[in-house]
Order: C-alpha cells, then sequence, then structure tokens
C-alpha cells in the first residue's frame, strides 16, 4: 500500500511539471522553480528514523531497540516496555561482536547474488529507459504537448493501483512480468497501426502509447519494492543503489533515442526489450509473503531450498 501511495505522486510530479511548464516557457526558471521544492526534503532528516533491522544487522541493538519502543508508542501500543521491543540474545539478529558488513561487490560472489543482480540491473535498465523514454517521448504523440504530458503522469495513478492489487494477491513476480510484457506488447502495435494523414500519430496510436506508458509505470513502481525484498539486509543498501544507478543511466539513453530516432524504431526498441526484461523476471523467486534475507548466505541458502523442492516435484 505504502509503495502504491509512493507511486501516485511520482505520477503527480509529471503532471505538476508539465503545469509548470506551461506557465513558465522559459526553460531556465522551470529547472529553477521545479528543484526549490526538492530544499523541503532537508527536513526529513530529523524526522524519519533509521531502519530497525538495518541496525540490529549492525550490531547496533540498543539504537534498534529505541526505535521499535518509539513506534509502538506511535502506533498505539500499551503498554510499551522495553522488554518487549528487546533484540539480545535472538538468533538471528547480529551481535556487535559478529557484525556483517559487505559492499556491492558481495553482490555478485555468490551464484545465486550474481544471478538476481544482473537480471535485477537489467530490468532496471529496460524499466526505465522505457519510463522516461514514453513520458519524454508523450509530448510527440500529437495533440497539446502539454495536455499529453500532463495525462502521461496522470495514467499512473490507476496503473500504480491495479500494479499494486496484482503484485499483493498474485505475487511481486508476476505482476513484474506482466506489466513489462504488457508495455512492450504495446509498443509493438503502436508501430502496425495506421497513422493520420497528415503523419501525425492516430488516437488509437496515442491510446495504445498511453497503454502502454500505464504497464511500464506499474512495473517500474514495483520493482523498488521486489528489489528491496530480493536482496539481503547487509548489502541491501548499497546494491540497490547499484541497481538504482544502472538504471539512471539506461533513463538517460531513453529520452535521448526518443528525441534522436524515428519513431517506429523508438517503439521497436522499447517494446524488444520490455518483453526480454518480462521474460527474464520470470527467473527471479518470488518474495510475496517470504522472509526477507538478512545475510548472503540466507540468499543462497533460499535458493538451495527452492532447488530442492522443485527436484522433490519433478519426482
Amino acid at each position: 500500500m505504502l509503495n502504491t501511495i509512493y507511486g501516485f505522486f511520482y505520477g503527480f510530479g509529471i503532471s505538476l511539471l508539465a503545469l509548470l511548464a506551461y506557465f513558465l516557457r522559459e526553460w531556465r526558471d522551470l529547472v529553477l522553480y521545479s528543484n526549490l521544492l526538492l530544499l523541503g526534503f532537508i527536513c526529513l532528516l530529523w524526522f524519519l528514523p533509521e531502519s530497525p533491522r538495518w541496525l540490529a544487522s549492525q550490531g547496533r541493538l540498543g539504537e534498534a531497540e529505541e526505535i521499535l519502543f518509539y513506534l509502538g508508542r506511535r502506533n498505539g501500543v500499551t503498554p510499551v516496555t522495553y522488554d518487549m521491543v528487546s533484540l539480545r540474545g535472538m538468533s538471528n539478529v547480529a551481535s556487535t561482536n559478529d557484525v556483517q558488513k559487505g559492499s556491492v561487490l558481495d553482490g555478485f560472489r555468490t551464484r545465486e547474488m550474481r544471478r538476481r543482480m544482473l537480471i535485477l540491473m537489467f530490468i532496471w535498465m529496460v524499466s526505465t529507459m522505457s519510463y522516461f523514454g514514453l513520458t519524454i517521448g508523450s509530448s510527440n504523440l500529437g495533440g497539446n504537448m502539454y495536455i499529453t504530458v500532463a495525462l502521461s503522469g496522470l495514467i499512473e495513478l490507476p496503473a500504480k493501483v491495479i500494479g499494486g492489487m496484482i503484485s499483493t494477491r498474485f505475487g511481486r513476480r508476476i505482476a513484474v512480468t506482466s506489466c513489462m510484457m504488457l508495455c512492450g506488447v504495446c509498443c509493438l502495435a503502436v508501430i502496425f497501426l495506421p497513422r493520420m494523414q497528415d503523419g501525425d500519430m492516430s488516437s488509437t496510436q496515442t491510446t495504445i502509447a498511453m497503454i502502454a506508458k500505464m504497464g511500464v509505470s506499474a512495473a517500474f513502481n514495483i520493482i523498488f519494492l521486489y528489489t528491496g525484498e530480493l536482496l539481503p539486509t547487509v548489502i541491501r543498501s548499497s546494491t540497490f543503489s547499484f541497481c538504482s544507478m544502472t538504471g539512471r543511466i539506461a533513463g538517460i539513453i531513453g529520452p535521448l533515442i526518443a528525441s534522436t530516432l524515428g519513431d517506429n524504431i523508438v517503439f521497436l526498441i522499447y517494446g524488444t526489450t520490455c518483453i526480454i526484461a518480462g521474460i527474464v523476471s520470470i527467473y527471479l523467486p518470488e518474495t510475496l509473503n517470504q522472509p526477507l534475507p538478512d545475510t548472503v548466505a540466507d540468499v543462497e541458502n533460499q535458493a538451495l531450498q527452492l532447488t530442492e523442492k522443485y527436484k522433490m516435484k519433478e519426482n
């Protein structure tokens, strides 16, 4: 639910940017006023607590217990005692003497982690490239460019809801696969649909392109949650950031493709890569209602258990 709400603001932000661009026709003014809004995020440093799970994985049990105690009181749990939130003595919690620290390189040292990282990196690259490419390219879909860009943001709202419902009911893997495949098929369909006589995109093509934007925006939203659930706690921050970084690099390429190549080639690239990403996502494990891995060893053990489970089914 929180992931869906977060996605709403992404869509609202695109529509708000289109509204600002309508009144601020000078691009320097648009960059200035849109980025001034980001200064408010500095205040979050004083209001957002650190993750208790991460603190516990780093052996900082006292800080983790303080935050759990605070959260219990804020959530109306009464009475809250420190014994209720004590983490000491638990078998799955690290002590200060056996803290496991790692880096992004640990995401590539073992077989299962390496497989997950490579698949996630590819999905991030394709989804980010297609998402920003379709968002910025929506100004070329015909009609008033401010309206089409605003609509491309508003169309994300139902996409986030539908994607969230699919991921909650049927699982993250099915949600990512189906949404990426939807985007890919729609992008390829745009190529074969007839254009208007003046060469602009027809209303049918625009509608199909918007459906493609719905698919990739839903997948883009789910992949944030799915990536965090697939990666272990001790290196989740660094590996998640690395996946996001590869996606942002592709996000730079997406708008360049949309502005330099012909529409058919652009939709061909988006369509084929999204279909491939949807296919490879099938090889990721499902994380719905599954315990989160804390260490790289947990990830490898999960893969071993799944392998043994499939072997038992075959026999």
